[in-house]
């Protein structure tokens, strides 16, 4: 890892003084261990490096890339957005502001993959009492983003984030069972609680019985509600979107979703995984998106804010294109999970979702499966194991017939993305028939 002022002197050095320019850095290393069926799997360590140089020449932008960083790969970038400024400017940069220092973990990669090897045997030895098979992975990032402009931005900062997920699997029949945490520090992660969520959700969903197609109260576990907010951050918030009219939202102070629902975007947020600054330099602050179901925001960065007239919100995401949020919380309730569970009269338990894809961005209908445990509620108790299902939902009302939200927020992420997230009860979910298979 490069140290914060050698690595920004670098970019002043290179950084034309002639024409408006920016250049951003993004370095990350990565360290990963796996288990499958029970066994360790080579464990890997990856380093990558993004530069983009974005430049107004003669009125036209050009965007320049290397993957080396080194000065010659970088005077080359700098070259090749030159003389490529073809689309029309002009380049909208962000000012020199202050952005607020954190204190974000450096050490997360000290784990050796002895430790992590260690950590993981403990699941193994369990896995294998209990005659279960696990399948997983520990992953530890530790990333540094610099962005430079002709305005005066000079920001560097570090991010950190560390994550195990584990499916859990009968050896004997069809349960299976699904576990997950993250936390800014490797060091700090917790591999036997998920084990024991996936391992109990694998057992009691190990004799399944078949489902009709139709409309369901779901109880969503905090994953699956990360799983809806990942897709919702494309749909609703995305300013570029927004602009083109892509997107439910036909205005700003709207009611769409259920008064139950109030969410926003905050990078700050200690519980999470931080960012001060955008990927152009622009400082991070809270941003409210959703209150009490109406749309108060969207996502901007500045190409989209110009278009608005607006200012960016700090949403300029590495290698996405296009403004959205990175760091979603939604507001906890006061319901208890056994309380979701005890209210219902028949409805479905889902512990996450698989694969979800929009079908139709602009009515907000997405399609996705059930995974790592699906299992049904029958007058207030768990009484059958479900296979996994395929679901076609409008999004839009889904969110609008919320009944009960979790009474505590879980993390769920990675570097670039993270969700603060309780569960939720909805009234209306849509499945169809048949088993899609277990994933």
């Amino acid at each position: 890892m490069t140290e914060k002022n050698k690595l920004l002197t670098i970019l002043e050095k290179v950084l034309p003084k002639d024409i408006p320019a920016e250049i951003a850095v993004v370095t990350q290393s990565q360290e990963a261990s796996w288990l499958r069926h029970n066994s360790m799997v080579q464990g890997s360590k990856v380093d990558n490096v993004l530069v983009q140089v974005r430049v107004e020449e003669n009125g036209r932008v050009g965007e320049g890339t290397t993957n080396v960083f080194n000065l010659p790969s970088l005077r080359q970038a700098v070259s090749q957005a030159r003389k490529g400024a073809f689309c029309p400017g002009p380049l909208v940069l962000s000012g020199s502001k202050g952005y607020r220092e954190l204190s974000l973990a450096s050490a997360t990669l000290e784990q050796s993959p002895q430790d992590r090897a260690s950590l993981l045997t403990k699941i193994t030895d369990l896995a294998g009492r209990a005659s279960l098979l696990v399948d997983g992975s520990l992953t530890a990032n530790v990333a540094e983003i610099a962005v430079v402009n002709s305005l005066g931005v000079s920001a560097y900062t570090k991010a950190a984030s560390a994550e195990f997920e584990i499916t859990v699997s009968s050896s004997t029949g069809p349960g299976r069972g699904y576990g997950y945490f993250c936390h800014p520090n490797a060091e700090k992660l917790d591999v036997i609680s998920p084990f024991l969520i996936a391992a109990a959700k694998c057992q009691s969903s190990d004799k399944q019985q078949p489902l009709p197609a139709g409309e369901y109260t779901v109880i969503l576990e905090p994953a699956a509600v990360a799983g809806l907010m990942e897709v919702a951050a494309k749909i609703f918030f995305d300013g570029q979107a927004f602009i083109q009219q892509q997107t439910p939202i036909s205005q700003l102070g709207e009611k769409l979703f259920s008064e139950q629902l109030t969410i926003w975007d905050d990078s700050l947020d200690p519980r999470g995984l931080q960012l001060p600054f955008d990927f152009e330099g622009t400082p991070k602050q809270r941003l409210s998106l959703v209150n009490r179901g109406i749309v108060q925001g969207v996502c901007l960065d500045n190409e989209s804010a110009a278009k608005l007239n607006a200012v960016s919100t700090g949403h300029s995401l590495p290698g996405v294109g296009t403004p959205r949020p990175g760091h979603l919380v939604l507001e906890a309730g006061n319901a208890m999970l056994d309380d979701m569970i005890a209210s219902t009269k028949r409805g479905i338990l889902v512990s996450r979702f698989h694969g979800i894809s929009i079908l139709d961005p602009r009515e907000a209908v997405i399609t996705g499966t059930t995974a790592g445990g699906t299992l049904l509620v029958e007058n207030g108790k768990l009484t059958a194991a479900l296979p996994d299902l395929r679901f076609v939902q409008n999004l839009v009302g889904a969110l609008d017939s919320i009944e009960m939200t979790g009474d505590e927020t879980r993390l769920l992420g990675g570097l670039w993305g993270s969700f603060l997230v309780p569960a939720l009860k909805l009234n209306n979910f849509t499945f169809l028939t048949g088993n899609t298979g277990q994933i």
